[in-house]
């Protein structure tokens, strides 16, 4: 699995949210919430369990899942 840097940064991109946005989405607090998710993304701070849990959840509601285009073709 990617490091927890770049998984969190991967997700967090994939959402389309700032680390402020995404660091509140995750339960910190206002004031602290870019700050903490810089830390995680720049590998200063480890990811802990229950942010990874809560993360994995905010994932399954809220990233689109994207569709994969068959090979069929309906043109005749």
């Amino acid at each position: 699995m990617k490091s927890d840097a770049k998984y969190t940064r991967s997700i967090r991109k994939q959402m389309g949210l700032t680390q402020q946005e995404f660091g509140v989405k995750l339960g910190f607090s206002q004031g602290g919430a870019n700050v903490r998710i810089s830390e995680i993304e720049n590998g200063k701070a480890p990811l802990s369990k229950k942010t990874r849990m809560i993360m994995e959840a905010l994932i399954k509601k809220e990233v689109p899942v994207r569709k994969k285009s068959g090979g069929c073709s309906m043109s005749h």
